[in-house]
């Protein structure tokens, strides 16, 4: 499945397909949010799940809990309202929230190191999308610096969605405290005016061509997810503690975007770590090789990837998709060198 939905993803960022499912047209949002995959999943399971509860502890043990069909199960894992045992367990939550569950036997002290150093962006959760009759300022990126931190009023990153739009998409993330008591009229008004604080030359255009609002709250569906974490303090964390957000906890296993090589904090991020973890697995109850089971999972994924373009696309776009891949990967190679 996982693979499935990243030929899909893959898909729809080079091509900018439509499609009802987007929260705006080709701004790559998906409507509710990618746990709508997970709430789809979960129907089609024998398992109970309980996904609006906080897991409270997770407690192993070398000898049988509990057995089920006579297997053994040495992992019991709890909620405020439910108990439930198995064999393994992942923890796919962010770093700092994978600390508020209580572990038997405790996480070694360079795991709960690595997990508190890496920073938070507390100013993640609730996102006002504003749209305009046209974009205004192509390639707009606003990270305020803490400087600029104001107690009161809404403070966060500011991004040019607009892409190939017509009109403009302007997206504002901000601390939900700051923004869900406000009332649609309030919060747009102080929307435009936070723009406009940071991008005075074009004031008059922001309130003449602006159309509409959009908000999406993700700490609705998220509750217990503090905030997305994204870089360690340049103090040396990284180099002494970042190796050990990959490390297995006996039967616990980690995933999560943070905790990829590749595709960090976004969607393929997830997949590529929640297929290395299913590999971990299969590789420690014996049931295959992790290098081969990645390497299969990877042809799988080109043939997939590969019949779906081949069934959607264009015989011009089939022959440019090679090309555009080949260039992608040669200009990351030329930035990666001048970054040296």
């Amino acid at each position: 499945m996982s693979t499935l939905y990243a030929s899909l993803m893959i898909y729809q960022r080079l091509f900018s397909i439509l499609s009802s499912g987007l929260f705006l047209s080709n701004t790559f949002r998906w409507k509710d949010g990618t746990g709508t995959f997970i709430e789809h999943l979960t129907q089609h399971l024998d398992s109970p799940i309980f996904p609006h509860e906080p897991v409270t502890s997770i407690l192993q043990s070398s000898s049988s809990l509990s057995t089920f069909h006579g297997n053994p199960y040495h992992v019991k894992v709890e909620t405020p309202t439910s108990t439930t045992y198995c064999k393994f367990v992942i923890v796919a939550t962010s770093p700092s929230a994978s600390l508020n569950i209580s572990y038997s036997p405790p996480l070694p002290s360079p795991v709960i190191s690595a997990n508190s150093t890496l920073v938070q962006w507390f100013d993640a959760s609730f996102n006002i999308i504003l749209e305009f009759e046209h974009d205004w300022l192509p390639g707009l990126v606003i990270l305020p610096h803490i400087s600029t931190y104001q107690s009161n009023g809404l403070f966060g990153a500011v991004m040019n969605l607009s892409h190939e739009h017509q009109q403009g998409i302007y997206r504002i993330i901000v601390d939900p405290s700051r923004a869900s008591h406000l009332s649609l009229v309030e919060l747009q008004i102080q929307s435009l005016k936070y723009l406009a604080f940071w991008c005075p030359d074009f004031k008059d255009v922001i309130y003449r061509t602006f159309k509409r609002m959009y908000i999406k709250d993700w700490s609705e569906k998220k509750p217990f997810i503090p905030a997305v974490q994204y870089y360690y303090f340049p103090d040396g964390s990284f180099h002494t503690y970042a190796k050990y957000l990959r490390v297995n906890h006996g039967r616990i296993f980690f995933a999560g975007a943070e905790r990829a090589l590749t595709g960090s904090h976004w969607m393929e991020g997830a997949v590529s770590r929640a297929n290395e973890v299913t590999a971990e697995i299969f590789e420690s109850l014996h049931l295959g090789n992790k290098q081969q089971f990645l390497s299969d999972l990877n042809t799988k994924y080109q043939q997939l990837t590969h019949k779906f373009l081949s069934t959607h696309l264009s015989l011009l776009s089939r022959f440019l998709l090679p090309v555009l891949i080949k260039f992608s990967s040669l200009l990351s190679f030329i930035l990666s060198l001048f970054s040296l």
